[in-house]
């Protein structure tokens, strides 16, 4: 190896681990309602995302989350929130009435509006920065 490769992926390096580092938390909306007596279509939660609280995740929340639960099309509970893991797709859900649980997530601030969230790909330091440490490693022998 050269020493202007070692120098280019020492500085490369260098970068991604300052880019984690000073990164931001993501920040997500942050609200839930559950329709068990009276259904309401319009609840801030739904349709009016700018009066709801945007919370700020922990590090180890790395997505936005939106989870939805209908029962023959309507929507009886709407979560959304910060999520350390997530399990994009829908799912049947509960025991008699069949209730249906649909979950996206994105990694994108404030990005869980909607009926769900767009799907994202995962930011791209966390992947470029192993590839980049074994590509330059992997010079080496």
């Amino acid at each position: 190896m050269t020493p202007l490769s070692s120098l280019f992926c020492i500085v490369v390096l260098t970068l991604c681990f300052i880019g984690d580092v000073t990164s931001q938390n993501l920040a997500c909306y942050d609200c839930e309602d559950t329709f068990t007596d009276v259904w309401d279509p319009y609840t801030d939660c739904q349709v009016r995302l700018d009066l709801v609280d945007n919370k700020t995740c922990l590090v180890s929340e790395e997505y936005c989350l939106v989870e939805r639960i209908t029962v023959k099309k309507m929507t009886i509970s709407i979560k959304r929130s910060c999520a350390k893991e997530c399990w994009y797709g829908c799912r049947a859900k509960g025991f008699g009435v069949t209730q249906i649980m649909c979950t996206s997530c994105c990694q994108e601030p404030n990005c869980n509006v909607g009926n769900n969230s767009p799907r994202t790909s995962v930011r791209s330091s966390r992947l470029t920065l192993p590839f980049l440490i074994i590509s330059c490693i992997g010079r080496y022998f």
